[in-house]
């Protein structure tokens, strides 16, 4: 992640959180197809993820405006969107468990 865009991720964190904390780590993260990932540690102890690319492509805002429709109808789990731009998408880092015992497939 270049300084330019971590720059642009923070400035728009500044909008979600009253004091927003910095991003104190970026660590590499799996997840997508066309574009890098990477996980967020921010000083507060949060963790986000964020999905960017160079190009600049509006199917980072779809996906935003996707995410907050599922997230709040509360019926899916879904990654909660933090923010968004042309360049990136960043949500809230979801950790996953392993399958139930009684979790079949068919």
């Amino acid at each position: 992640m270049n300084a330019a865009l971590r720059q642009e991720i923070t400035q728009l964190l500044q909008a979600v959180y009253d004091n927003a904390p910095a991003i104190v780590s970026i660590a590499p993260a799996a997840g997508s197809s066309f574009s890098c990932t990477a996980k967020l540690t921010l000083q507060n102890g949060d963790l986000l993820f964020a999905k960017y690319a160079s190009d600049p492509s509006s199917v980072f805002q779809c996906e935003y405006e996707a995410l907050r429709l599922l997230h709040d109808t509360r019926t899916l789990r879904v990654p909660e969107p933090v923010c968004s731009s042309n360049h990136f998408i960043v949500t809230r880092w979801m950790e996953f468990g392993n399958k139930a015992a009684d979790w079949q497939e068919t």
